[in-house]
């Protein structure tokens, strides 16, 4: 528990005024920084495995066209989106 902490999610949630929240969210990271609440002593390893089947395990371009982020995503581990993934029937 910490009040600043509370304090400023409160005002970045509840105003309207893009100046208020940004010093709001400021505060709050500063406060983050100086107790850090947690802190990762490991990671995942992200594995994609299909049977011989499945064809298209790839980040092609999304339905509307743009490009779609590298398997793995982009700094966000585990980002995959099927859009051109399919079974094949043999």
């Amino acid at each position: 528990k910490d009040p600043e902490i509370d304090a400023a999610l409160k005002t970045g949630r509840e105003t309207t005024d893009p100046n208020l929240r940004r010093e709001a969210y400021k505060k709050l990271q500063e406060r983050f920084t100086a107790d850090v609440p947690y802190v990762w002593l490991d990671r995942s390893l992200w594995v994609i495995a299909a049977n011989n089947k499945v064809r298209g395990i790839e980040n092609g371009p999304l339905p509307d066209g743009k490009p779609s982020l590298p398997i793995g995503g982009a700094g966000f581990p585990g980002v995959h989106r099927f859009v051109q993934t399919w079974l094949a029937a043999s």
